[in-house]
């Protein structure tokens, strides 16, 4: 009876303290994360997920879905089949790609440390926060990673003066 209580008492506190439960998720069409906490995260079919928020433990991609990454923590990520993911911004600690899958990685100032048959990869994302992220059993240069070098936040400001200034004299 002791024991009971006890398991009624944690789910009392569990629910008036609002703590969220991890959970596993499988998406076939198209949707949003952007917050919660989730243990693995499976996109299917043609179905584009987006992720602008929450936490994720594993995210795999399979047959020709996408993955649309702006921010986020996500601690690993898996291609597979000819999926595609797509980088924007946030915290990722782990990549790996398999077949003929495709990393879309947008940022700038990349660099990469291989170790081995792995690897790190280095660069800032739009936002102008910086990230290391692992390649897993990857290397790079690879037909699998685009690096999408996007202008420096500061180069840009100074493009849109330098056009100003011409428009101006005219």
């Amino acid at each position: 009876m002791v024991e009971g209580r006890k398991w009624i008492s944690i789910l009392l506190v569990v629910l008036l303290c609002g703590i969220r439960i991890a959970q596993a998720v499988d998406f076939y069409q198209d949707d949003t994360i952007s917050q919660g906490t989730y243990v693995d995260v499976h996109v299917y079919d043609i179905a584009i997920l987006t992720v602008t928020g929450g936490n994720i433990e594993a995210l795999k991609t399979f047959n020709a879905s996408t993955a649309n990454i702006y921010e986020g923590d996500i601690y690993s990520i898996q291609l597979l089949d000819s999926s595609i993911v797509n980088l924007y911004g946030g915290q990722i600690d782990r990549i790996t790609y398999f077949d003929t899958s495709t990393l879309n990685v947008y940022g700038y100032d990349f660099s990469y440390m291989p170790v081995a048959s792995s690897g790190w990869l280095y660069g800032k994302w739009a936002n102008n926060q910086s990230f290391a992220i692992y390649l897993r059993d990857c290397s790079y240069p690879s037909d699998q990673i685009e690096l999408h070098e996007i202008p420096e936040p500061v180069t840009v400001i100074f493009l849109l003066i330098g056009i100003l200034n011409v428009r101006k004299r005219r």
